[in-house]
């Protein structure tokens, strides 16, 4: 399940139009929109370098590097479309989760 925190510098839109956000970005990299989870944080305070969009992205290790790809720039084009960033103001840094490092309902996820 790829998951998104995005930090972004301005005030958020309503509920509705980030359940669409999920479901334009899930769309595109080919999965179901239980299969994401995009979390926002509006107005957060940043020093030194400014971006408009700071994106945490986890993913697990089952993925392709041509995936990994995919998800990040299809995540990039889908918050630069919705919120009218420029991808110059949009940062996105990806970590790679392996099978046994997450805890979902009350249990180890192990992939393979």
């Amino acid at each position: 399940m790829p998951i998104a925190t995005c930090f972004l510098r301005r005030k958020l839109a309503d509920t509705v139009d980030l359940q669409y956000v999920a479901a334009k970005w899930a769309m595109q990299i080919g999965v179901a929109i239980e299969d994401v989870c995009l979390t926002f944080v509006p107005h957060y305070g940043q020093g030194g370098q400014q971006y408009e969009a700071l994106v945490n992205l986890y993913l697990p290790s089952l993925w392709s590097a041509d995936q990994v790809e995919k998800i990040q720039l299809g995540l990039l084009e889908v918050l630069t479309d919705h919120f009218g960033f420029q991808s110059k103001d949009v940062f996105i840094i990806t970590s790679i989760v392996q099978s046994g490092h997450v805890v979902e309902n009350g249990k180890i996820v192990k992939w393979e």
